[in-house]
């Protein structure tokens, strides 16, 4: 059973937030940082995900996230964390505050991948949509 066939409240839950090293991928800028807390019915949200990645080039941005060029020294690429982020969100819908800045740059890091011919893109919704939904 896929996760689309799942009522709302049955719904697998993965919260994903990168931090990155600019705007978009376009123009060269990485994952600098990536969380995933997960949210399963009937369980209590769990951190399964998060750490620093080094974006292979200089941080930028970092007066957004804070994250400097010496927070990276030695944190893993993000090919190194691949499996775990796709273990983090596998079977569960993502989330997301601004789901296609965050989409982008998975899709981007992905074909980054040697192994992967094609990225993979989980079924997601983008939160900051849902606030006027929700009355927030």
């Amino acid at each position: 059973m896929g996760v689309h066939s799942y009522p709302l409240h049955e719904t697998p839950l993965a919260i994903l937030d990168f931090e990155t090293t600019g705007l978009s991928p376009r123009t060269g800028a990485r994952v600098v940082e990536v969380s995933v807390v997960r949210i399963d019915p009937g369980k209590a949200p769990t951190l399964v995900l998060d750490t620093l990645v080094d974006p292979e080039g200089p941080v930028s941005c970092s007066r957004i996230h804070g994250i400097e060029d010496e927070d990276v020294v030695g944190a893993p690429r993000f090919c190194d964390i691949a499996g775990d982020l796709g273990r983090a969100c596998e079977g569960a819908v993502v989330a997301a505050y601004n789901a296609s800045f965050d989409m982008q740059f998975l899709v981007a890091e992905q074909a980054r991948l040697p192994r992967l011919r094609d990225p993979v893109i989980p079924p997601y919704v983008c939160l900051m949509f849902m606030r006027p939904l929700l009355g927030l």
